[in-house]
Protein backbone atom coordinates (compact mmCIF):
# COMPACT_ATOMS: atom_id res chain seq x y z
CA UNK A 1 0.00 0.00 0.00
CA UNK A 2 0.95 3.73 -1.06
CA UNK A 3 1.34 5.31 2.78
CA UNK A 4 0.30 8.87 1.72
CA UNK A 5 1.88 11.91 4.09
CA UNK A 6 -0.96 13.82 5.53
CA UNK A 7 -0.31 14.98 9.54
CA UNK A 8 -3.17 14.01 11.56
CA UNK A 9 -4.58 18.19 11.57
CA UNK A 10 -4.77 18.07 7.92
CA UNK A 11 -6.82 15.15 7.71
CA UNK A 12 -8.87 16.36 10.38
CA UNK A 13 -9.14 19.44 8.24
CA UNK A 14 -10.16 17.67 5.44
CA UNK A 15 -13.10 15.32 6.98
CA UNK A 16 -14.53 18.03 8.98
CA UNK A 17 -14.81 20.06 6.09
CA UNK A 18 -16.26 17.57 4.26
CA UNK A 19 -19.02 17.49 6.82
CA UNK A 20 -19.18 20.53 7.95
CA UNK A 21 -19.44 22.85 4.64
CA UNK A 22 -22.69 21.38 3.08
CA UNK A 23 -24.42 22.19 6.60
CA UNK A 24 -22.81 25.83 6.83
CA UNK A 25 -23.76 26.45 3.08
CA UNK A 26 -27.87 25.48 3.80
CA UNK A 27 -27.09 27.56 7.36
CA UNK A 28 -25.91 30.44 4.97
CA UNK A 29 -28.92 30.14 2.76
CA UNK A 30 -31.09 30.63 5.95
CA UNK A 31 -32.44 27.13 5.59
CA UNK A 32 -32.90 24.64 8.60
CA UNK A 33 -30.20 21.74 9.18
CA UNK A 34 -32.34 18.91 9.32
CA UNK A 35 -31.56 15.24 10.67
CA UNK A 36 -30.93 13.95 7.14
CA UNK A 37 -28.76 16.84 6.75
CA UNK A 38 -26.63 15.38 9.48
CA UNK A 39 -26.87 11.90 7.55
CA UNK A 40 -25.17 12.81 4.46
CA UNK A 41 -22.82 14.96 5.53
CA UNK A 42 -21.54 12.17 7.75
CA UNK A 43 -21.60 9.49 4.81
CA UNK A 44 -20.06 11.78 2.45
CA UNK A 45 -17.29 12.80 4.87
CA UNK A 46 -16.99 8.80 6.00
CA UNK A 47 -16.17 8.13 2.32
CA UNK A 48 -14.02 11.09 2.01
CA UNK A 49 -12.28 9.76 5.24
CA UNK A 50 -12.29 6.06 3.86
CA UNK A 51 -10.11 7.18 0.96
CA UNK A 52 -7.60 7.41 3.67
CA UNK A 53 -7.68 4.02 5.03
CA UNK A 54 -4.54 1.80 5.04
CA UNK A 55 -2.62 4.77 3.52
CA UNK A 56 -1.91 7.14 6.57
CA UNK A 57 -1.15 6.58 10.06
CA UNK A 58 -3.59 8.79 11.41
CA UNK A 59 -6.83 7.25 9.73
CA UNK A 60 -7.86 5.83 13.13
CA UNK A 61 -7.59 9.15 15.06
CA UNK A 62 -9.16 10.80 11.97
CA UNK A 63 -12.21 8.50 12.32
CA UNK A 64 -12.53 8.89 16.06
CA UNK A 65 -12.30 13.00 15.27
CA UNK A 66 -15.14 13.12 12.61
CA UNK A 67 -17.25 10.63 14.99
CA UNK A 68 -17.19 12.77 17.93
CA UNK A 69 -17.85 16.00 15.78
CA UNK A 70 -21.31 13.72 14.33
CA UNK A 71 -21.85 13.15 17.78
CA UNK A 72 -21.67 16.69 18.96
CA UNK A 73 -23.78 17.95 15.63
CA UNK A 74 -26.76 15.05 16.71
CA UNK A 75 -26.44 16.13 19.88
CA UNK A 76 -27.00 19.99 19.08
CA UNK A 77 -30.29 18.72 16.94
CA UNK A 78 -31.68 16.92 20.03
CA UNK A 79 -31.11 20.44 22.06
CA UNK A 80 -32.60 22.16 19.26
CA UNK A 81 -35.64 19.58 19.18
CA UNK A 82 -36.22 19.92 23.02
CA UNK A 83 -36.02 23.40 22.82
CA UNK A 84 -38.40 23.44 20.09
CA UNK A 85 -40.80 21.36 22.10
CA UNK A 86 -41.13 23.24 25.22
CA UNK A 87 -41.37 26.20 23.02
CA UNK A 88 -44.43 24.94 21.38
CA UNK A 89 -45.50 23.92 25.07
CA UNK A 90 -44.73 27.46 26.49
CA UNK A 91 -47.55 29.00 23.61
CA UNK A 92 -49.80 26.28 23.82
CA UNK A 93 -53.93 27.37 24.72
CA UNK A 94 -55.56 24.58 25.92
CA UNK A 95 -58.96 24.18 23.87
CA UNK A 96 -62.20 24.58 25.94
CA UNK A 97 -64.34 21.41 26.77
CA UNK A 98 -66.99 20.98 24.37
CA UNK A 99 -69.21 18.64 25.66
CA UNK A 100 -71.02 19.11 29.48
CA UNK A 101 -69.64 15.12 30.44
CA UNK A 102 -66.37 15.08 28.34
CA UNK A 103 -64.02 12.91 30.08
CA UNK A 104 -60.14 13.50 30.98
CA UNK A 105 -59.14 10.79 28.05
CA UNK A 106 -61.80 12.52 25.37
CA UNK A 107 -60.09 16.36 26.69
CA UNK A 108 -56.39 15.03 26.48
CA UNK A 109 -56.83 13.43 22.95
CA UNK A 110 -58.07 16.56 21.27
CA UNK A 111 -55.42 18.66 22.78
CA UNK A 112 -52.84 16.07 21.38
CA UNK A 113 -54.70 16.01 17.49
CA UNK A 114 -54.73 19.81 17.86
CA UNK A 115 -50.82 19.87 18.70
CA UNK A 116 -49.87 17.51 15.83
CA UNK A 117 -52.10 19.90 13.61
CA UNK A 118 -50.23 23.01 14.97
CA UNK A 119 -46.55 20.87 14.73
CA UNK A 120 -47.70 20.00 11.07
CA UNK A 121 -46.71 23.57 10.04
CA UNK A 122 -43.48 23.69 12.28
CA UNK A 123 -40.40 22.00 11.53
CA UNK A 124 -40.52 18.35 11.70
CA UNK A 125 -37.91 16.63 14.24
CA UNK A 126 -36.25 13.44 13.61
CA UNK A 127 -35.82 12.11 17.33
CA UNK A 128 -36.78 8.83 19.12
CA UNK A 129 -40.21 8.37 20.05
CA UNK A 130 -39.11 8.13 23.93
CA UNK A 131 -37.79 11.51 23.57
CA UNK A 132 -40.93 12.83 21.64
CA UNK A 133 -43.06 11.37 24.61
CA UNK A 134 -40.57 13.06 27.06
CA UNK A 135 -40.31 16.19 25.90
CA UNK A 136 -43.67 16.82 24.05
CA UNK A 137 -46.33 14.30 24.44
CA UNK A 138 -46.27 13.65 28.16
CA UNK A 139 -45.86 17.06 29.32
CA UNK A 140 -48.91 18.21 26.77
CA UNK A 141 -51.13 15.19 28.69
CA UNK A 142 -49.69 16.53 32.27
CA UNK A 143 -50.44 20.61 31.04
CA UNK A 144 -54.27 19.41 29.88
CA UNK A 145 -55.10 17.37 32.62
CA UNK A 146 -54.40 20.15 34.81
CA UNK A 147 -56.12 22.36 32.21
CA UNK A 148 -59.19 20.08 32.87
CA UNK A 149 -59.24 19.99 36.35
CA UNK A 150 -59.68 24.08 36.16
CA UNK A 151 -62.03 23.97 33.73
CA UNK A 152 -64.08 21.70 36.09
CA UNK A 153 -63.61 23.24 38.89
CA UNK A 154 -65.18 26.37 36.96
CA UNK A 155 -67.57 24.81 36.00
CA UNK A 156 -68.59 23.29 39.47
CA UNK A 157 -68.40 26.73 40.67
CA UNK A 158 -70.43 28.45 37.95
CA UNK A 159 -72.53 25.62 38.66
CA UNK A 160 -72.73 26.30 42.78
CA UNK A 161 -73.20 29.89 42.00
CA UNK A 162 -76.49 29.41 39.77
CA UNK A 163 -77.96 27.21 42.67
CA UNK A 164 -77.14 29.08 45.14
CA UNK A 165 -78.60 32.18 42.96
CA UNK A 166 -81.91 29.89 42.21
CA UNK A 167 -82.28 29.40 45.78
CA UNK A 168 -82.15 32.77 46.87
CA UNK A 169 -84.26 33.61 44.20
CA UNK A 170 -86.48 31.62 45.31
CA UNK A 171 -86.76 32.91 48.83
CA UNK A 172 -87.66 36.23 47.70
CA UNK A 173 -90.24 35.08 45.96
CA UNK A 174 -91.79 32.83 48.59
CA UNK A 175 -94.65 34.52 50.65
CA UNK A 176 -94.32 33.99 54.92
Amino acid sequence: PIVVVVGLNDLKIIVHKEYLTPLLEKHDCGDSIVYEDLTSSWKKAELSLQSYQGKTNHYDTAKISLEQLHKEQLESYEKSAKSSFAHLLSSYIYPPMTQPQEPLPVYTEKCVQATKQKSLKMKRWNVSKEMEDECLWNPLKEGAKKSYQQLLKKRIDLLKKKTTTTKENNAKTTIP
